[in-house]
């Protein structure tokens, strides 16, 4: 069913088990190589942690209990833009990195990610239909962090008054839209920029079909 190598200096790991059988499962847990050696370790089994967005909304996410994952749904038109954004992203043991992927209504994989503090994800949906993020921290560490689905309403209008676009959590990002008609020739100026600890951002604009 699943096979997992656990590393003793990451402290432990995980093995996701999604759509069991009924049924008795068995876990063997076994050293790898010779020797006589003695293990000690604690097993938590713990259900998918279920939840739904509500967009340009933050959602505070927690995973206390370790190996425990997290299964967040929405719904979405085809064509439609979006962005995932992780910020204060928080682990226990620290510094671990945590991967976020997104499966459309087919139940293929269309946008992923693995972070260590916060990012933004971009989303271009194919479909219509139900989406689900799964957070899946990768050796099963205890998490927090704050998600939040944004549809990029912003107040940007072309010769229009200058927008304020800031941040409220560490490795959070900016997502904001802007509509333009064919052929139009536009200057996008960013100015009066601060950043809390280095001293650039990358700043990178998407056509309406998802490509730089």
């Amino acid at each position: 069913l699943a096979y997992q190598f656990c590393d003793q200096s990451r402290r432990g790991c995980s093995i996701n088990l999604p759509g069991l059988r009924a049924g008795t499962h068995t876990l063997v847990v076994v050293p790898a190589g010779s020797g006589t050696r003695l293990l000690g370790m604690d097993a938590t089994l713990s259900m998918d942690l279920r939840g739904s967005f509500v967009r340009d909304s933050a959602v505070a996410l927690s995973l206390p209990r370790r190996g425990q994952n997290a299964r967040w749904t929405f719904n979405g038109n085809a064509g439609e833009m979006l962005a995932l954004q992780v910020a204060g992203q928080v682990t226990t043991p620290a510094g671990a990195t945590v991967y976020y992927r997104v499966i459309g209504p087919s139940g293929a994989t269309i946008a992923s990610t693995g972070m260590t503090v916060g990012a933004t994800l971009n989303l271009l949906l194919p479909t219509t239909g139900a989406y689900e993020l799964f957070v899946d921290p990768e050796n099963g560490e205890a998490l927090s962090a704050q998600m939040m689905l944004s549809s990029g309403a912003s107040a940007m209008q072309v010769d229009g008054s200058q927008g304020v676009l800031e941040t409220t959590s560490p490795g959070q990002g900016v997502f904001a839209t802007f509509q333009a008609n064919a052929g139009q020739n536009l200057g996008l100026g960013i100015s009066e920029l601060t950043v809390g600890s280095g001293g650039y951002v990358n700043a990178i604009v998407y056509r309406p079909d998802g490509s730089i």
